[in-house]
């Protein structure tokens, strides 16, 4: 759930190596706001946004170096906005 503007991932490793075939996020910020997300698509994008930010800062991340988390903000999941159907 969303409550700062952002899904705040703590291990993109356990999280892309899950098997759900949907993934619902839920933003509270301003109201509430359903993703409904293809997992396996989901999965996929957030690991590639984390391989490019890598690349960006050297390989490494900068302040913690063994930190494993990433995160998904609001944008990167328009497309999955109120996608009730992909739960039928």
């Amino acid at each position: 759930m969303a409550a700062k503007g952002a899904w705040i991932i703590a291990d993109i490793d356990k999280f892309t190596a899950l098997t759900s075939d949907r993934v619902v996020l839920v933003n509270v910020t301003n109201g509430r706001d359903f993703y409904i997300a293809d997992g396996d698509k989901l999965r996929a994008e957030v690991r590639t946004r984390h391989l490019k930010f890598l690349e960006r800062v050297g390989g490494t991340r900068p302040r913690n170096p063994d930190s494993r988390n990433t995160v998904i903000q609001p944008e990167h999941v328009t497309e999955w906005r109120d996608r009730w159907e992909l739960l039928r």
